[in-house]
């Protein structure tokens, strides 16, 4: 071995957040041997970078790995400002002349992908964190499944991915060279997320919004979805740039918004509510979680925030509420052992009904139930 078989063993380790080769993108400096020890040096993209384990590890491991090598050290340095502006200029151009398969350019650098054979592509959403949206998710899902419709669903919460959790999905999803093929649940839904690629489904994912925008579009055009009547999308809470990518590339029918009975959930909804303005994005409608509880011994409804009448009264003037959901521990139970499809309630009920009803008054295409098909059910884990 000499220095040019240890770069071009180095080829395959690329830079996280680019996606590119370490090679390609100049990052590799200098290889010296020196009997069974060989010496790297690499130049990071940019200072401080919060990936530089990931990089440094990927490389150890595969010299590691090269005939005869026994032990590596690694130098770390930063490319000049010169080199990241030049590295920032070609990255423009190469991204500017590559265009996703199957999309076309909406703006400058930002692709929009068909809908395939999908009816309806919903994207649920939230303000904030801990209103409970991935659960409200798995249950719209699992309702339409019972109704008879064909769903999926994409894990779009790169960083902090449950639905395969709560859906009792576990291992690795297929691959082919070009697509992923997604899980099934034990009631056949389709399901894609993060936590069904990594090695660990407890290995963080520490990537920066670009990297975390790229990954949400490939999980959608890159996934074998077949026919769906549903494709729902459980995107991160919040209107960061994993929101705006979803809401200017995914071809959305509209949005569900998840809230609770707060007045600070219900000022946070507003903001939600404006992105989907500004791109012109239905909603669909509201669901309030956590509304009230249910005594289990009277089963009087008792409230679970103070109520703010004016709040709810202006908000329900410009907003369409879907249902209320009670705090019910037995949907906690259930999506911590992975049986979320089980559960049933009058409720869930009533909000698919709401979304059916939204979407036949802006969309043309038919919502009614097909037969399940063999394969579907064949699909079928668990």
């Amino acid at each position: 071995m000499d220095e040019k078989d240890i770069i071009e063993a180095l080829r395959p380790v690329r830079d996280p957040e680019i996606g590119m080769s370490i090679v390609d993108l100049n990052m590799v400096r200098g290889v010296r041997i020196e009997g069974e020890k060989v010496y790297v040096e690499i130049a990071l993209t940019v200072q401080g970078c919060p990936l530089q384990k990931t990089i440094e590890s990927d490389v150890r491991n595969i010299i590691m790995r090269q005939p005869g090598v026994k032990e590596v050290e690694l130098k770390l340095g930063v490319m000049t400002r010169d080199e990241q502006f030049r590295l920032s200029e070609e990255l423009r151009k190469m991204r500017k002349q590559s265009k996703p398969e199957g999309a076309t350019e909406v703006a400058p650098g930002i692709f929009r992908y068909g809908k395939m054979n999908i009816q309806h592509v919903v994207a649920i959403v939230s303000g904030k964190g801990g209103v409970g949206k991935s659960l409200i998710t798995g249950l719209i899902a699992s309702e339409l499944r019972k109704e008879g419709f064909s769903v999926g669903i994409l894990d779009a919460d790169i960083t902090g991915p449950s639905m395969a959790k709560i859906m009792g999905v576990s291992g690795r999803a297929a691959a082919t060279e070009k697509t992923l093929i997604p899980s099934r649940t034990r009631e056949g839904i389709k399901l894609i997320s993060m936590n069904l690629i990594l090695e660990k489904q407890t290995q963080a994912v520490v990537w920066r919004g670009p990297l975390v925008t790229r990954a949400i579009n490939q999980l959608y055009s890159q996934t074998e979805w077949g026919n769906l009547h549903f494709l729902l999308l459980d995107l991160p809470p919040g209107t960061s740039d994993a929101q705006l990518t979803v809401f200017q590339s995914i071809p959305l029918d509209g949005i569900v918004v998840v809230s609770t009975p707060q007045s600070l959930a219900h000022m946070i909804v507003e903001k939600a509510l404006d992105m989907a303005r500004v791109t012109k994005i239905p909603v669909l409608g509201l669901v309030e979680n956590m509304s009230y509880i249910k005594c289990p011994h009277c089963g009087k409804k008792i409230e679970m925030y103070p109520n703010d009448a004016g709040v709810e009264t202006e908000m329900l003037s410009r907003l369409k509420i879907l249902g209320r959901m009670p705090f019910d521990p037995s949907v906690a139970r259930l999506a911590d052992t992975g049986k979320l499809e089980t559960y049933e309630s009058a409720e869930v009920r009533e909000i698919v009904a709401g979304i059916r009803e939204s979407l036949l008054s802006i969309s043309p295409v038919s919502t009614e139930p097909l037969a399940w098909k063999g394969e579907e059910i064949a699909g079928r884990t668990g």
